[in-house]
């Protein structure tokens, strides 16, 4: 079989610049993996892509255009999140930081408030049982002002 550019078919010549194309890589690179000694030899792109897929060749024999294509992806992937973080479609990460961080910090003054500043008073001198329902109203308002939004609580209310 002629091994040239182009090579006879059944079907009539086929460019192996066509091949190439067809398995979105280089002509160089098809030149390097026809010197493979297991490659197929003709330019048919179901043996090539059946056999890409057992041998993963390596293209890095002078395959630029393979790496600019992935070059070109990752910048494309790059702007289509920095547009989604501009439309607000998505958060980005050091946002999503700050937000857990004052949640946390707001989490923490409530339960400061409510454990540290209001509890004690309130069960000073209570038989056990009693402390217990007092901690469960407690517990409960906790309960209701997470579910409400944490965000909207601030720390100057008082429990009633």
């Amino acid at each position: 079989m002629k091994r040239g550019i182009y090579a006879k078919t059944e079907s009539g010549a086929v460019a192996w610049a066509d091949l190439a194309g067809k398995l979105g890589v280089s002509r160089q690179t098809i030149y390097n993996w026809r010197k493979l000694p297991d490659a197929p030899t003709s330019p048919d792109v179901d043996q090539w892509i059946n056999w890409a897929a057992a041998n993963k060749p390596d293209s890095t024999h002078g395959d630029l255009n393979e790496v600019k294509r992935l070059v070109e992806l990752e910048k494309l992937r790059k702007l289509k999140r920095n547009n989604e973080v501009e439309e607000a479609a998505i958060a980005s990460v050091p946002d999503v930081a700050a937000f857990m961080q004052k949640t946390a910090a707001t989490y923490d003054a409530l339960l400061t408030q409510k454990i540290d500043v209001e509890l004690p008073p309130l069960i000073v001198g209570q038989p056990i049982a009693e402390v217990r329902k007092i901690c469960e109203r407690i517990h409960d308002e906790i309960r209701e002002i997470t579910n409400k939004g944490l965000q909207n609580w601030s720390q100057g209310k008082v429990s009633s």
